[in-house]
């Protein structure tokens, strides 16, 4: 080859290696295929969640008695309950959301621990929610996340438990979402000293990085914001208010009482419009029994054919993961299929493992850790009794087996007999815990010796517990014949005001 021909090739081959870029560059875009290459996050751009401890979606409300998605409103819960230490994010991509039938993996899987953000640092949306507790990430790297920042991803959020080792990106959307656990507070027994409640994401959300909340440049960094990422405590709560009670060693009148106690009035009979009757109750203890001990679901589930994160409303009710066994009348399988922090025995219809709980007068009327406070209460005591896990049942489960509920003890006083504590009876009532239900009037629970061991309900969800609601009662009514009424708020775990509802 002459010396010509060799510097013509040359020039040609560094007017071909000129383009390169240019075509490289074009390939950052578009692989020729038709399919954009991932835009991967870099060293300078950040993420940044702020997760609200949740005051509830606005969903439908039932009739009454209205539990459900906004029951009987809100109230607000402690400093310890709404405490969040860290949060496990979770990302993946696809259109149909935490529902998808697809075999979707994670895209993304990491623990943060959060702070406690102030409504003013927060800003738009918290502002005006008085009811919130946020926390945030603050900004975290995603360098090296793996992240497109030009697409739109899923989130699912765990709040008070890491499991950034549980999954991992090679696991399923499916496998998140099925998942089931015992753990739903720390704590021991029946919830006196729970704390670090488990949460879990309470409606789908998503996080787009071409659409974020807000996104703030400091210099090279770039921080993509995303705001109202809303949670609920996979665990309910159950209270006691002495609402008609007065409390003290002795009454006005004087009276010995057995045991320093809230003493209610008496109605008589036959005139429910005032406590006409001089006879007196005494309140001596307060028990729940029938708290479910087995496997909840992590995330919300309904009978909905999209069941995760559903609304709750008449037709679709939240189900947990022995909703469907729950059928089986029999003490074995109450006993050694499903198992209960406290249970009815069959034999004799008394508490079985309920030594001492709330069973002493100084038990009940000293447990200022758990004593709360609601809006509107005055000078009325209000008992945290427990925080019981989901349990839900169906229209075959019968209620003495597996209804959550409350065991009312006290002693009845005959008109005269308050000087003498020996002539009264001790009477022990058992309610369950109504979710939901049908009209407005009282629910007259029953004496111990009444109680069927077959009753059952046809409404789903009628006689239920579901997380992140709060289940308030109150003795409303004590007659000459000793029927007691307890009344129920079912409420929304955060603040809020309605009517009662009758139990």
């Amino acid at each position: 080859m002459s010396i010509i021909s060799k510097l013509h090739h040359i020039r040609y081959m560094v007017a071909a290696s000129l383009l390169l870029p240019l075509v490289c560059a074009c390939s950052s875009e578009d692989n020729g295929d038709g399919m954009a290459e991932p835009q991967l996050a870099s060293s300078n751009q950040y993420i940044n969640l702020n997760i609200v401890v949740s005051s509830g979606s606005e969903g439908t409300m039932r009739g009454t008695p209205a539990g459900g998605e906004n029951g009987d409103g809100r109230e607000a819960g402690s400093e310890r309950e709404n405490l969040v230490t860290g949060v496990t994010v979770m990302l993946y991509e696809d259109a149909a959301g935490i529902n998808t039938s697809a075999e979707t993996t994670l895209a993304f899987c990491k623990y943060y621990p959060v702070s406690l953000v102030s409504r003013e640092t927060a800003g738009t949306p918290y502002t005006t929610k008085t009811d919130e507790a946020v926390y945030s990430t603050g900004d975290q790297p995603l360098v090296g996340s793996g992240l497109d920042m030009s697409k739109e991803y899923h989130a699912i959020v765990v709040a008070n438990q890491n499991m950034a080792s549980t999954f991992t990106t090679a696991s399923k959307v499916k496998d998140v979402r099925d998942y089931v656990t015992t753990h739903v507070y720390s704590g021991s027994g029946l919830g006196a000293d729970a704390s670090h409640f488990v949460m879990s994401l309470e409606t789908d959300y998503t996080v787009n990085f071409t659409s974020p909340s807000s996104k703030t440049t400091v210099g090279n960094k770039t921080t993509y914001h995303f705001d109202g990422i809303r949670i609920e405590r996979l665990a309910a709560r159950v209270d006691f208010w002495t609402n008609n009670a007065t409390y003290g060693e002795k009454d006005a009148l004087a009276h010995n009482y057995r045991a320093p106690g809230y003493v209610y009035p008496v109605w008589k009979t036959t005139d429910l419009s005032t406590p006409t009757s001089t006879d007196k109750f005494v309140l001596t203890a307060v028990t729940p029994f029938n708290l479910y001990n087995a496997d909840e679901y992590l995330f919300k589930r309904t009978n909905d054919a999209a069941p995760y994160l559903a609304e709750e409303f008449a037709t679709n009710y939240v189900i947990d993961p022995n909703t469907a066994g729950k059928t089986a009348a029999s003490p074995s399988y109450y006993n050694n299929t499903l198992t209960y922090l406290v249970g009815i025995d069959e034999t004799n219809l008394s508490l079985s493992a309920a030594t001492g709980y709330f069973q002493a007068a100084n038990a009940l009327y000293v447990s200022s850790t758990q004593k709360a406070k609601f809006t509107g209460d005055g000078d009325k005591d209000n008992f945290i009794l427990c925080y019981p896990r989901e349990n839900t049942l169906s229209t075959s489960s019968p209620l003495y087996y597996y209804a959550t509920g409350v065991a009312i003890e006290g002693d009845y006083y005959p008109a005269g007999s308050a000087a003498d504590w020996t002539k009264a009876k001790h009477f022990i009532y058992y309610g369950y815990l109504r979710h939901q239900g049908e009209g407005t009037g009282p629910y007259i629970i029953k004496a111990r010796t009444d109680l069927s061991t077959t009753e059952t309900y046809t409404t789903p969800m009628n006689f239920s517990v579901v997380r992140n609601n709060l289940y308030r009662i109150s003795i409303d009514k004590i007659t000459e014949k000793g029927e007691l009424e307890l009344k129920i708020m079912v409420k929304k775990w955060d603040t809020f005001t309605h009517s009662w509802i009758y139990m």
